[in-house]
């Protein structure tokens, strides 16, 4: 991972996820440096479908081998997805890298938001 300022840009974040997580223990291990929304909350195909669809970072996030891992699945009827962001505070404008891999799965995607504070 590259690390270090570039000619005029001061890197606030990085992260290479070498602590173990598994599910369940995420949130131990990097809820200082990661932020997500709470167990329940209602994900987009909820709010617009109705669907029985929610964040659940407690069932779907981990952690291993320098990667982090989301398992998007379904667990009674419910869809459980996870969508997590760095703790970095309000960020007005800025450079932003990211390395990352998506497997297929049928029935789900991937959105990458710069959300407003």
């Amino acid at each position: 991972m590259p690390v270090g300022d570039l000619p005029g840009w001061k890197q606030v974040f990085t992260d290479d996820f070498t602590s173990n997580a598994s599910i369940g223990a995420f949130d131990s291990v990097y809820g200082a440096r990661w932020g997500s929304y709470d167990d329940g909350w209602k994900d987009t195909a909820a709010k617009a479908e109705g669907a029985a669809s929610r964040y659940y970072p407690s069932r779907v996030l981990s952690a291993q081998n320098g990667l982090l891992n989301k398992r998007l699945h379904t667990e009674d009827g419910v869809t459980m997805v996870a969508a997590i962001g760095p703790n970095i505070g309000a960020q007005l404008y800025g450079r932003y890298a990211v390395r990352f891999r998506a497997d297929e799965v049928q029935g789900f995607k991937t959105a990458w938001l710069l959300w407003p504070s």
